[in-house]
């Protein structure tokens, strides 16, 4: 998951963030796609803080890159990168 964010850039294309995702997405993850938000997430093991991804687009661009936990949406895991939000 780690990789994704770090290569989903702030202001890229959606079909450049779609390309970029698949690229580098575990086949054991899943991928949901809405029209302003993505939401890429990691395979379910018991008593982990399981990893999702937010990806949400504005105008056709990425505007956000966030990751959270399935328990706790309200800010990023430890040992989670900062959160990518266009200013």
């Amino acid at each position: 998951m780690i990789s994704i964010f770090e290569n989903v850039a702030l202001d890229q294309q959606k079909n450049q963030a779609k390309r970029v995702v698949l690229d580098l997405m575990p086949s054991d993850f899943e991928l949901i796609q809405n029209i302003d938000a993505w939401t890429v997430k990691s395979p379910i093991e018991i008593g982990a803080g399981n990893w999702i991804m937010f990806i949400i687009f504005s105008k056709g661009n990425v505007e956000k890159v966030l990751i959270r936990t399935m328990d706790y949406g309200e800010s990023p895991p430890v040992n989670a990168p900062q959160d990518k939000i266009h200013e």
